[in-house]
């Protein structure tokens, strides 16, 4: 499922999902498990990166543990001064540009 904002994205959510945050580093992934209420986001581990199956594994193995409903991945600033952010739901990921 794409989901083009946050506001979709919070929509889309049943009750009581909720979202996990994913900062992909060279060689860990950092994870942040918000609240059901989606208002606040706190830091639940830290994976090694390995191949992608694997990690999958290991999200989709989170995604089910703690009822998440999908996953914001960060990504760093562009050249351009703007930052992207990608929200996934069930599956697809959709591309939403912040400028600051």
């Amino acid at each position: 499922m794409v989901v083009p904002s946050l506001a979709e994205l919070k929509i889309a959510l049943r009750p009581g999902q909720r979202l996990l945050g994913l900062d992909l580093g060279e060689k860990t992934i950092g994870l942040a498990l918000s609240d059901t209420l989606l208002s606040v986001a706190t830091p639940l581990k830290t994976l090694e990166r390995r191949k992608f199956s694997v990690n999958a594994d290991e999200l989709l193995a989170l995604a089910k543990q703690h009822g998440i409903g999908g996953f914001v991945v960060g990504s760093r600033k562009t050249h351009l001064g703007v930052w992207r952010l990608y929200l996934a739901g069930a599956g697809t990921a959709a591309k939403l540009r912040i400028l600051i």
